[in-house]
């Protein structure tokens, strides 16, 4: 029982804490059904089929945003998972993930192309007895996520039971209030939406221009002139890394950045890593010291990841970086690399996991403008990649809002 000691006017006391007079606290089972597959043994090759000739099967992958996405999905043999009403999705409805790694997931049923099912990892929240969109943003809001993630079972595999979901208590508005919540964040959502397809929008113009630009096929107000054939390790350095010895404590946790290729890929320029190692790590192990411009190149299993290091740094094996010398611009370099990032795989070899070498990547034909143009053309793209950042930004300062929203208006503690 959470204790009431300060109760505003206009609130009262609940075992939720203090909520408007008018809510009441009913449990999820109370105003809704819910239901999903238990011991179901899962689809096997022999019932797929083609797109469109069997029921769909929805898997985590398919909420995206708290939406449902159906560009990917699995099509089923018919007859054997549309037998019975536990696995039927209908438009209206909620699905919520409750086992495996996407657990907590939750979106809204609507605008369902085609006769839909759901996998066991899923369960059905049906038959409610309130505004259904309300109902969908308080199941994404902290409000049952920090309950969802508090009740936890298993191990490896996070799972929760359709009884425990059912069990949970919400503190639930007239029907008119909870219309109006639902009008507020809706057009949260749609804003939101609309600033996601603006950023959309604005990646496949500059990818546009890179295809133009980095090939010459369209050239840039004042130059003209042949572009010079060149091999890649004719304006770059191509370095390894290294790894020291990781029973050596003393080569640990020095000063000196150490980067891994599960932290290149997320942001252009990059100079915190998770680890560092210290000058005698450097000294004595085949790691190298970088410097500040740097390409860091992922060159094993996943091929192509990179980041422009804004200060010296070292990274592991998994790494061929490119040092940009002869005059060359490292930022016309770093883009170029998408253009060859095709031939680049091609090269790569290896039984465990495909690997390129680092003279495999110094023989590479490439075809490039003079340093001015570089940097014209380099000017261009940071500039279009910096408009995509501030409208990145723009989109994080939406989604928190609407997330201190749905805290405060799905709460009580705001009204509207």
């Amino acid at each position: 029982m959470r204790t009431n000691k300060h109760i505003p006017q206009g609130y009262k006391s609940s075992p939720l804490g203090p909520i408007p007079e008018d809510w009441e606290v009913k449990s999820v089972k109370d105003i809704s059904t819910i239901k999903g597959r238990i011991g179901y043994r899962g689809y096997t090759i022999d019932d797929i089929v083609n797109d469109g000739d069997g029921a769909i099967s929805l898997s985590p992958s398919n909420i995206i945003d708290g939406k449902l996405q159906f560009n990917s999905v699995t099509s089923i043999t018919w007859e054997k998972y549309y037998e019975s009403p536990e696995i039927m999705l209908c438009n209206g409805d909620i699905v919520m993930v409750k086992t495996g790694s996407s657990f907590g997931k939750v979106a809204f049923v609507e605008n369902l192309p085609h006769e839909t099912t759901i996998n066991p990892q899923f369960v059905i929240i049906n038959n409610i007895k309130c505004n259904n969109k309300w109902l969908c943003y308080l199941f994404d809001s902290d409000c049952i996520q920090k309950n969802v993630h508090r009740i936890i079972v298993g191990g490896a595999i996070p799972t929760m039971s359709q009884e425990e979901i059912a069990s949970f208590r919400i503190a639930v508005p007239p029907l008119p209030e909870q219309q109006r919540i639902v009008s507020v964040l809706y057009l949260w959502d749609t804003a939101i939406e609309k600033q996601t397809a603006l950023i959309e929008q604005l990646t496949l113009r500059k990818r546009g221009l890179m295809q133009q630009l980095l090939t010459g096929k369209k050239r840039l107000k004042g130059f003209s002139g042949e572009w010079k054939e060149l091999r890649l390790g004719e304006v770059a350095l191509v370095i390894g890394g290294g790894t020291p010895n990781t029973d050596t404590s003393d080569y640990w946790n020095g000063n000196i950045p150490w980067f891994t290729p599960s932290e290149i890929g997320e942001n252009k320029y990059v100079n915190v890593s998770e680890r560092t190692i210290s000058e005698k790590g450097l000294n004595d192990s085949s790691a190298k010291l970088l410097p500040k411009g740097t390409i860091l190149f992922t060159s094993r299993a996943t091929i192509g990841a990179k980041a422009i290091l804004t200060t010296e740094a070292t990274t592991n094996q998994g790494f061929q970086s490119f040092v940009v010398t002869n005059g060359n611009n490292n930022e016309f370099i770093y883009y170029y690399l998408d253009i060859i990032l095709n031939e680049i795989k091609q090269k790569a070899s290896g039984s465990t996991f495909p690997e390129v070498s680092a003279e495999s990547l110094r023989k590479i034909a490439i075809k490039i403008p003079k340093v001015n143009e570089q940097n014209a053309i380099a000017s261009v793209l940071v500039n279009a990649d910096k408009e995509i950042e501030i409208q990145k930004q723009k989109l994080a300062a939406m989604q928190a809002q609407k997330k201190g929203l749905m805290q405060v208006l799905l709460t009580g503690k705001r009204r509207i």
